[in-house]
This record gives C-alpha cells, structure tokens and sequence, in this order.
C-alpha cells in the first residue's frame, strides 16, 4: 500500500512541484500545496497573492496558531485520498504527520547554481519575478526556510536533482515502489 501522506522538503527550486505533480499523474496523489491555502486566505482578505504577502499570511498563522496549524488542517480533511505535501517548511509538521498520519518524507536537492537557472527560466514565463543572485540567496534565509536543512536530515529519501527529467522521475517511481513494497511485507 503506498504512503497516505508524503511530505517534500528541499530549498526554494529543487523539484517539490515538479516531483509533487509527477506524483499525482503517475500515481493518483492530490497535490496538498500550503501556498495555495495561503493563495485562498490571500484571496478572501482581498491581498494580491504575490510572494511577499504568502510570506507575510503564512508567518502570522504559523507564530500565533503554530507551525504544524496546516498539518492539522490537512490531518483532517484527509479522508480516503492520498496527498502529497508541496514543500514541508516547519518540524511540527513533520513531527504532526508523523504522529497522525501514514507519512514519508523526502527530500530533494539541487546546487545553487541550478536553482538559480531553473528561477530565470521561470521569471520568463512570469511565475517568478526578476531577480539577481543576492535577491534569489535572500530567499533561502526567509523564515520559512530556517528549517529545510533540519527537516532534510529527517527525511526517509533524499533525491539529488541536478540531472534529466526522466532520471528525476526514474528516481520518484523508484522510491515509491520502494515505500510500497516495504509496507505490504
């Protein structure tokens, strides 16, 4: 049986939404993205989505209702699907999920320089806005990153993901299978 719940975890750029999406065509998965709840709180406070303003919503819930409040949430609306976590930011919600749920947790990494190659690619297509190498390395030291390093070392897999698409994605089925396989003996 494959994991109800896995959690992705790695720096700004390294693959969570592409490994997330591969997940949920390949395997069923519902993507379960925190900012896209920040994106709905956004909304309905009538606050323009953009970066700074998930940055801000999000560091106010988590500092006054506490960092795993988006686990909890998840937890329990889970229901019978499968979910996977686009970018696991805080221990609690590691240690949430993994108290309360079938849970795995992976980790992926990328080098800097690819990071940074993957956001001017995507500056050009409007998801990121332009910015330099000091702007993008202001980025790993947000609040919301402090963690990611600590969060990594708890990881069931890591995944290096300098490489090709099809190795990256060789690389995800693999792990599942692994998951799987684990469980059902």
């Amino acid at each position: 049986m494959k994991p109800r719940i896995i959690g992705i975890v790695g720096p700004i750029r390294t693959g969570k939404s592409t490994a997330s999406a591969h997940f949920q065509k390949k395997h069923g998965y519902v993507i379960a993205s925190n900012s896209e709840i920040l994106k709905r709180i956004c909304a309905g406070l009538v606050m323009p989505a953009n970066r700074d303003n998930l940055k801000l919503v999000g560091d106010a819930i988590f500092e006054v209702l506490g960092n795993e409040t988006i686990a909890r949430f998840r937890v329990a609306e889970l229901g019978s699907k499968n979910i996977v976590v686009d970018g696991i930011r805080y221990l609690e919600e590691v240690d949430f999920y993994r108290k309360n749920a079938d849970f795995r947790l992976l980790a992926l990494s990328s080098s800097a320089d690819t990071r940074f190659e993957r956001t001017m690619a995507l500056t050009q297509h409007g998801k990121d806005s332009e910015m330099g190498r000091r702007e993008f390395a202001l980025l790993d030291a947000a609040r919301s990153e402090a963690q990611v390093p600590l969060i990594a070392e708890l990881a069931d897999c890591v995944i290096k993901n300098d490489g090709a698409m099809d190795q990256f994605e060789a690389d995800l089925d693999r792990i599942l299978a692994n998951w799987t396989s684990h469980r059902n003996s």
